[in-house]
C-alpha cells in the first residue's frame, strides 16, 4: 500500500536555487552517460520559447510528450504536453513535428527519445526535465483542475521520489510512499473506532 507526501512550498535563497540546479545538472549527466547518451537535448528555456503563444507558427511544430505515469501527471503536467499513450495512439500525425520528452529529471525521457530516433522522429529529452522546469519558474498546470475551459495553474510538482525533491522556488514536491504495515493497521483500526463511536452515538441519540 502507499500514500502520499507533500513538502512544503520551497522557500529558498538565490544560493540554495543555484545548488539545486547543480544537483539537476549532475544527476542528468551522470543518468545520460549510463543510459541515454545519444539521445540529444533540449533546455527547458528553449522549450519555452517555442511553446509561447506569441510564437504561434513555432507552437504547432512541436509536441510535448510527457512520458510519466498517470498518477505523476495527475498533480502537474507541462502546458500543451500529452500523455505517451496519446502520442501513441497518433504517431502519424506528428512525423513532421519537433518532438520533446520530459519526465521528472530526464531518465525515462531520454530512454523514450532514443526509441523515437530509431523509428526517425526529429526528438529531443527535455535536459533537467519537470525538476529543471520548476527551478526556472515556469508555469505547470493542473490537467484535472479546470477553469474557464483551461488547465488550472499549480504549483505542485511530482518528483518520482524523495531524493529528486529539487524542485524550484515557492513549489511543492509530492511523491508516493509505502506506508509500513503496521501504520497501514492502526489507520484501520482507528477508522473501526471512529465508526463504531459514529453508531454508538446515534444509538443513545
Amino acid at each position: 500500500m502507499s500514500g502520499t507526501y507533500t513538502s512544503p512550498a520551497a522557500s529558498l535563497t538565490d544560493s540554495e536555487l543555484e545548488a539545486r540546479r547543480k544537483a539537476v545538472d549532475d544527476m542528468f549527466q551522470g543518468y545520460k552517460k549510463k543510459a541515454f547518451s545519444k539521445a540529444p537535448d533540449m533546455s527547458v528555456k528553449e522549450l519555452h520559447k517555442m511553446l509561447d503563444k506569441k510564437n504561434s507558427s513555432t507552437s504547432k511544430q512541436v509536441v510535448v510528450i510527457d512520458v510519466r505515469t498517470p498518477g505523476e501527471r495527475e498533480v502537474s503536467i507541462i502546458p500543451q504536453a500529452i500523455s505517451r499513450s496519446e502520442f501513441e495512439a497518433h504517431k502519424k500525425d506528428f512525423e513532421k513535428h519537433t518532438v520533446v520528452a520530459y519526465c521528472t529529471i530526464g531518465y525515462r525521457s531520454g530512454q523514450y527519445v532514443q526509441e523515437l530516433l530509431g523509428e526517425g522522429f526529429n526528438a529531443f529529452n527535455l535536459k533537467g526535465s519537470i525538476l529543471e522546469w520548476s527551478l526556472e519558474g515556469f508555469a505547470l498546470v493542473d490537467p484535472n483542475g479546470k477553469t474557464t475551459g483551461e488547465s488550472a495553474e499549480t504549483k505542485r510538482v511530482h518528483v518520482f521520489g524523495e531524493n529528486w525533491n529539487l524542485v524550484g522556488r515557492d513549489y511543492e514536491a509530492v511523491w508516493f510512499v509505502r506506508l509500513p504495515i503496521h501504520r497501514l493497521l492502526w489507520d484501520f483500526i482507528c477508522g473501526w473506532f471512529r465508526r463504531i463511536r459514529a453508531l454508538n452515538f446515534g444509538f443513545l441519540g
